[in-house]
């Protein structure tokens, strides 16, 4: 193969595979929704305790799902996987919130 042609497959490749990235699970979508909680609740007081946040995370999960004004149920639709990956493993609400408008 020549240089031209294995570039040319190298950039259409690349250029597809963000558009043939998966969509986000529901699983993924509580479990970004439990991050962002968790720091939410660490940054607000930061000696809360591992039952409290399990409590407040449980809250979030229904009032997301039970409350249209928040949106949960386009989650998969509205964050990309590369998003939802950066997000993922922030370490603070205003990094998790970046990652969010990429």
């Amino acid at each position: 193969m020549n240089r031209p042609r294995v570039l040319s497959v190298l950039l259409t490749a690349g250029l597809l595979a963000p558009a043939c990235s998966k969509p986000l699970s529901d699983s993924e979508c509580e479990r970004l929704l439990d991050h962002y909680t968790e720091h939410l609740l660490r940054n607000e007081k930061p000696d809360v305790t591992f039952e409290m946040i399990h409590q407040k995370q449980a809250e979030a999960r229904a009032l997301a799902k039970s409350d249209a004004t928040f949106e949960f149920h386009s989650c998969a639709d509205d964050v990309t996987r590369a998003q939802y990956e950066c997000a993922i493993i922030a370490p603070s609400i205003d990094a998790i919130e970046k990652c969010l408008m990429l």
